[in-house]
Formats: structure tokens, C-alpha cells, sequence
């Protein structure tokens, strides 16, 4: 995916509008201030002249600001304001490489200069200088972090450009402030949604980058609902990896045992008013325990399930000391792609006390991604209960007609 070009001219607008705000004076301020100041402290000299330098127009021309700054130097050698007044004497004579380096100099002995920073932001975006460019843009935010949400709009884009995607790859391996504001305003961008993949899954191999369990979820669920099932598992697989034994069970955590793992494609529980689900482990095996409240419906357990077409058996277990009964329990598979029901099966028909039966379910090629869930659907006889499962099984047993 390539860096559309329309979309950077928007940014150095930004960019431009975010140093003048940062310059934080007016021109015609400055302009009536400076005469009273060069006989003054060099301090307020310096200040004014500051100022001066970051409008966003000359407040004064560039020769009169230009003797300004040979005073201030002569008082003050380390000054980064004749460095400023210089680099803009440069930008208006329209020399934008020395203008370039005069603000690099100046970063150099202030290095929290925002306006500067985001001058030099400017550039390097508009030069393709996408390294210098975040090294600015992250000092800025690191400085001030209010400007967080509005730069990182900024680097959202660049994610489709390769060379910008590895220096954002680069500064994001030491986690900085704003990773979880790029990673929560990238994954709700489509037009580069394949190239931030790209990135997430690259970063995996660092051990410095981390993403956070929902910030793992969040990806992996919007890239389900873009019907981009192959980025949603490569991700999770990365971040979450698990076992490589082959197992005919296609669920994980099937015996509830706390398996680690963020959802979707691991147990994602509910507590509700209507009712709660909770995974208590116990040594080898572990069970499921729920209890319902209300007359209301609700999901209590869910878990994304990606299968082949085939012929497969839905089946169940609980502990026979420990089970209740709750009327308008079940397990509930859906297909992703048509939102049409696959198969269910009654956890309080044969299930309580011991294994269930099973139930056949036949799932073809139009639904590479299926939801399971334990649904609770109370009728108008329902009371509260409890129950407490050991297992769900989704086994495949043939092909089927695909």
C-alpha cells in the first residue's frame, strides 16, 4: 500500500497550524514590544526575539530582527534565539535546507522548543524524512501530551508507506506515550487497515513492543468484521501463541482450566444482571460456573471458533456433585458471515450430572468463522439457578458436503 499523496498537504497544515499555536504570540504584539526590550535584560530580549522568530509571519522585518539578534548573541553566546532569528531570515529569503539546519541547531541547545520541533516536523514530512520526522513528532508528544490525539493523526497515514512504517515501527518498540493512541485511532482507519496489520505483526517479533489484551482483542475483532480472517489469527497467533499439538476439540480452553489468552479466539465471560459465568481451575481440569438472576436474556460465555467445512458434534459435560439446573441454558453456534444459527444444544436436557449425547452440526465452506456461546434464555417459568460445566466439545467427525 502506497502513501496517497493528497492526504500530506492536510498534515502540513496541521503541522503549520500546531507551530504557530505553539509560538504562542501575536505578530503585532511582538512587533510593538520588541523597541522597548533592546535596552532591557538580555532575557527579555531573548523572549521577544523568541517569539518573533516562531510567528507565523515576520513580525519584523528580518533586518531589524536580524541586529537584534547580533545584540543578543554578544550578551548571550549559547542563546538558541539567534539561531532562531536566523532560520527564519533564511525561510523568508526562501533557503529552506539552511533554514533546515538553523533550526536543527537551535533544538540543539533547547531541545523543548514545540515550535521549532513541529517546524522541523513539517519539513521532514513534506522531504519524506519519515525517521526525523517521528523523532520530532515523539519528542513533542513526550513534552506535551495534550497534543498527543492530533499528532498521532498525523502519523496514521504514513502507516502505508513502507520506509514510514519502519520508523514508526522503531520508535514504537519503546512503547512510548502515544502507542495507545495510535493504537486505538489506527485500528478504526480502513484504507491502511492491511499495512497496520502488517505492522502489529512485525512488532510481535520484539520483545519491547507490548500490546495490551484488548488492545490484542480490539485488532483481532475489527479485522473479523472486515472479513480479513487470515490477518485476525496470524495477529492473535503472534501475540498469543499456543500449542502446536493437534487436537480434534475446536475449542480452546475447552475444559475451562484459565487457559491464557485475550478473546475473541479465547473464553470471553460475562456478568450481568441476568446472570455470570466464571473459569475456576482445578489441578488438571478446571469447570465453569454459572449462576442466573433474572428474567432477562443474556450471553454469559462466548469464543470465536474458525473451522472447515464438515460434519462435527456439539457436546457437554458438567460436574454430577456439583450441578444444578437452570431452564433456557445452551450452547449456541453461529456462522459469522450470515448470522444464521448452526446448531445448539440444551445444557439442562442431559447434560447435568455427566456428559451430553451430543449434537450434530454441519458447517459449510460459507462459514470459515463461527461464534460459540452459552446463552441463557429464560421463559416466563424461569427462577434463578446455577450450574457448574467441566467441558464443551466441538469435535469434527467428517467433511461433509462442504
Amino acid at each position: 500500500m502506497s502513501l496517497g499523496s493528497p492526504a500530506l498537504p492536510i498534515h502540513h497544515v496541521r503541522l503549520g497550524v500546531l507551530a504557530a499555536a505553539a509560538a504562542g504570540m501575536a505578530a503585532a504584539a511582538i512587533h510593538s514590544a520588541l523597541p522597548g526590550l533592546r535596552g532591557g535584560p538580555a532575557g527579555d530580549l531573548e523572549r521577544g526575539l523568541h517569539r518573533a522568530s516562531m510567528a507565523p509571519a515576520p513580525a519584523v522585518p528580518p533586518p531589524a530582527l536580524m541586529a537584534d539578534a547580533r545584540v543578543l548573541l554578544a550578551r548571550q553566546p549559547l542563546s538558541p534565539t539567534p539561531l532562531l532569528v536566523a532560520a527564519r531570515t533564511a525561510e523568508a529569503d526562501g533557503d529552506t535546507a539552511l533554514a533546515t539546519r538553523l533550526f536543527e541547531a537551535a533544538l540543539v541547545r533547547d531541545p523543548r522548543d514545540i515550535a521549532v520541533r513541529l517546524w522541523l516536523a513539517d519539513r521532514y514530512l513534506r522531504a519524506a524524512r519519515f525517521a526525523d520526522l517521528v523523532v520530532q513528532l515523539d519528542a513533542v508528544m513526550r513534552i506535551r501530551p495534550a497534543l498527543r490525539r492530533k499528532l498521532v493523526s498525523v502519523i496514521i497515514p504514513l502507516v502505508g508507506a513502507p520506509e514510514a512504517r519502519q520508523a514508526i515501527a522503531e520508535a514504537l518498540v519503546d512503547n512510548p506515550v502515544w502507542q495507545a493512541d495510535f493504537v486505538d485511532a489506527a485500528v478504526r482507519e480502513g484504507q491502511i487497515a492491511r499495512a497496520f496489520y502488517r505492522l502489529v505483526f512485525d512488532l510481535g517479533e520484539n520483545r519491547g513492543f507490548r500490546l495490551s489484551d484488548a488492545q490484542l482483542t480490539r485488532i483481532v475483532k475489527t479485522a473479523l468484521a472486515r472479513g480479513d480472517v487470515r490477518s485476525a489469527w496470524t495477529i492473535y497467533s503472534r501475540y498469543a501463541p499456543r500449542s502446536a499439538l493437534a487436537t480434534a476439540n475446536q475449542v480452546f480452553d475447552a475444559e475451562f482450566q484459565g487457559a491464557a489468552g485475550p478473546p475473541p479466539f479465547n473464553w470471553e465471560l460475562s456478568n450481568t444482571a441476568s446472570g455470570s459465568a466464571r473459569i475456576e481451575p482445578l489441578n488438571s481440569r478446571g469447570r465453569l460456573r454459572v449462576q442466573t438472576f433474572g428474567a432477562e436474556p443474556a450471553t454469559l460465555a462466548t469464543q470465536t471458533l474458525l473451522l472447515a467445512p464438515g460434519d462435527y458434534i456439539l457436546s457437554s459435560a458438567s460436574a454430577p456433585d456439583l450441578a444444578g439446573s437452570i431452564e433456557g441454558l445452551k450452547w449456541l453456534l453461529t456462522c459469522d458471515r450470515t448470522r444464521g444459527e448452526l446448531g445448539s444444544m440444551k445444557v439442562d436436557d442431559g447434560s447435568m450430572g455427566g456428559d451430553s449425547a451430543g449434537v450434530p452440526i454441519t458447517v459449510s465452506a460459507l462459514c470459515p468463522v463461527a461464534t460459540l456461546q452459552l446463552v441463557y434464555a429464560p421463559t416466563a417459568q424461569s427462577t434463578p439457578g446455577r450450574a457448574v460445566l467441566t467441558r464443551v466439545g466441538l469435535e469434527r467427525v467428517g467433511t461433509g458436503a462442504g
